[in-house]
């Protein structure tokens, strides 16, 4: 299951549960708040949210870590609910 491109309005977003890749330039120029990531999640390029205006990710609780290795340009907007 792989996400190619966002092409939503919606400025909080959830890219859905099951979704394992984001591919490249998905959610460019995209400005969204808050934008939630699922733990099935794992593979993503340099150029998946290249341009993204974000001010915060949500992830699920414990995951945290995980996802501030594969994201790192996220590791102050990275939150656990």
């Amino acid at each position: 299951n792989n996400l190619i491109s966002y092409l939503g309005e919606e400025k909080d977003y959830a890219i859905p549960d099951g979704v394992k890749a984001v591919g490249d330039y998905a959610f460019r120029y995209c400005k969204l708040s808050p934008l939630t990531l699922p733990l099935s999640l794992c593979s993503v390029t340099e150029q998946s949210f290249n341009n993204l205006k974000v001010s915060k990710v949500i992830v699920s609780k414990g995951s945290k870590d995980r996802f501030i290795s594969l994201f790192p340009s996220f590791t102050n907007k990275i939150v656990e609910e």
